[in-house]
C-alpha cells in the first residue's frame, strides 16, 4: 500500500480519522486489512476492490413529504454518495458491535463477512433497501 493508494482506501482512512489522529486511523485500517488478507490470502488492492464492488448500490430511499403524506422515493446515487454509503454502512456495523474487541478486529471481522460469508449484515441491509426501491418505484413521479 506504499505507492497505489485508491480512493476508497483514502475515503476510508479519512473517515476512520477521530479528532485529527490519522496515524491512529492508518495503523487500526492497515491492521485490519493484513489481517484480511492473511486469513483470505487475497492481496491489500484486491480486497478493497471485491469489497467495494460488492456493496455498490445504484439507488437509495428518501422519504418525501406531500400534503399530509409521507412517500418512500427511489433516487439515483451519484458515484460520491455510493462511496459514502459504502464506507457508512461498514463503520456503522463495527460501532454495533457490542464485543470487547479493538476496533482493527471488528473492522476485520466485519471485511471477512463480506469478502466469505453470504449472509452479511451489510449485504442485509442493500438488498432490503433494493427491495424497498423496487416496491415503490410507483413513487417515482414525487422526485424533484
Amino acid at each position: 500500500m506504499k505507492n497505489k493508494k485508491t480512493t476508497f482506501y483514502k475515503k476510508f482512512l479519512g473517515s476512520l480519522i477521530k479528532q485529527g489522529k490519522k496515524v491512529v486511523a492508518k495503523r487500526i485500517l492497515e491492521r485490519s486489512l493484513t489481517k484480511v488478507s492473511k486469513k483470505t490470502k487475497y492481496s491489500i488492492h484486491t480486497i478493497l476492490r471485491v469489497i467495494s464492488s460488492k456493496l455498490t448500490s445504484w439507488i437509495e430511499i428518501k422519504k418525501v413529504k406531500l400534503r399530509r403524506n409521507v412517500y418512500n422515493v427511489p433516487y439515483p446515487l451519484t458515484s460520491r454518495r455510493q462511496q459514502f454509503l459504502k464506507i457508512k454502512w461498514i463503520l456503522d456495523e463495527v460501532k454495533k458491535d457490542n464485543k470487547k474487541l479493538k476496533t482493527s478486529e471488528k473492522l476485520s471481522a466485519q471485511m471477512i463477512d463480506l469478502l466469505i460469508n453470504k449472509k452479511s449484515k451489510i449485504l442485509l441491509r442493500k438488498k432490503y433497501i433494493q427491495r424497498d426501491a423496487i416496491a415503490n418505484q410507483s413513487n417515482i413521479h414525487y422526485r424533484w
